[in-house]
């Protein structure tokens, strides 16, 4: 099979050919099975190698390794564009509908496209299954630490200055006294 996919301006032109292997085992030799995997349409792109029913199919395949982003939303003030046809539609679909699926946490008044958004918020920021800590919480914690850490220096800080100006008092009072015996003499 041979795959060349070429870029001109917006326009995405593919080319698929199918040329079976001149050394695969005759016709009549081939079970059902292996003569199906023969005709399957292979996407030779690195670290893909996804296969499809028809040309078209992996035609339809290759957009998504490319670039381009030909499906542009048609709503005023909105710039995003998709790879597909579906991706698009979907979008559209929150344009007309909004995001339906609310977070029902008490302090969270976030809302998602899809279902999938939804439970990836709560995963990630208000731990569901009690098993890994949630994000929010880290965040909690993280903000307690500094903020006990900054005490800890500050008391340091003010500790190391109050020593100082102790020091500093006393090498006064010394410069006085030393002063003091220098004028008697």
């Amino acid at each position: 099979m041979e795959i060349a996919m070429t870029t001109q301006g917006n326009n995405l032109f593919h080319h698929v050919q199918y040329n079976p292997d001149p050394a695969s085992p005759a016709p009549s030799s081939v079970s059902s099975k292996e003569k199906w995997q023969q005709k399957r349409h292979v996407c030779e792109t690195f670290d893909c190698g996804k296969s499809f029913d028809s040309k078209w199919a992996l035609i339809s395949h290759l957009q998504t390794h490319s670039r381009d982003k030909p499906y542009k939303c048609t709503y005023a003030d909105c710039t995003k564009s998709f790879k597909g046809k579906d991706y698009l539609e979907f979008h559209l679909k929150i344009h007309a509908e909004g995001n339906p699926y609310a977070c029902d946490h008490p302090t969270c008044s976030k809302t998602f496209c899809s279902p999938k958004s939804l439970k990836k918020h709560i995963r990630l920021w208000h731990n569901p299954g009690g098993k890994s800590t949630s994000m929010e919480q880290q965040l909690r914690e993280r903000i307690i630490k500094m903020a006990t850490r900054n005490k800890d220096k500050t008391r340091k800080f003010e500790l190391t200055i109050r020593t100082l100006l102790e020091e500093n008092e006393s090498l006064t009072r010394r410069i006085i006294e030393l002063e003091s015996c220098q004028q008697r003499l």
